[in-house]
């Protein structure tokens, strides 16, 4: 199974289902907004089940945890591949409220968004390595986690509600 951003093309031969996957949750394209949709995100952008668009109604992270957690559940009597590839912290800069909160001690709006982008990533892991212990898997799973350290960030915002820009 793959979830979350695929970015490794997005014309049909590319296609996660015809690279060896056979499931797909996620987006083809290299960043999306990490709230739910508000507004059409293009081809390229748009959450799919396999190739189906889907609506999504839950934040990036959460999103992509809720899958996981659902995969291991679905394949946990059987040897299984899971490869989760989560959009936070990447551009561009957006997090839920409830971790803003967490953070509020931090000055800097800039580095308190990342901060709180984190422990929404942090969060939908645990869940993950929570169903993997749920199932009693953890002896026989083997977990590799990377970072691409979340690309650029673009510059500081002036107030919460004020959009990110693309840059740095």
């Amino acid at each position: 199974g793959a979830i979350g951003k695929w970015d490794l093309g997005a014309s049909p031969p590319y296609h996660p289902l015809q690279r060896g996957f056979d499931e797909f949750y996620g987006f083809l394209g290299g960043s999306r907004q990490h709230e739910p949709a508000t507004r059409d995100m293009g081809p390229y952008n748009t959450m799919l089940r396999g190739r189906t668009p889907v609506k999504e109604t839950d934040w990036s992270s959460d999103a992509y945890s809720k899958e996981a957690v659902a995969f291991v559940a679905r394949h946990k009597d059987k040897p299984f591949f899971l490869y989760v590839s989560f959009t936070a912290p990447h551009w561009p800069m957006q997090a839920q409220a409830e971790d803003l909160a967490l953070f509020a001690d931090v000055p800097d709006l800039h580095r308190r968004t990342f901060l709180a982008m984190m422990s929404g990533l942090d969060r939908g892991v645990g869940r993950i390595l929570d169903a993997v212990r749920e199932h009693a898997l953890e002896e026989s799973t083997l977990i590799i986690f990377l970072s691409d350290n979340g690309g650029p960030t673009g510059p500081p915002r002036a107030a919460p509600d004020a959009p990110f820009a693309y840059g740095q």
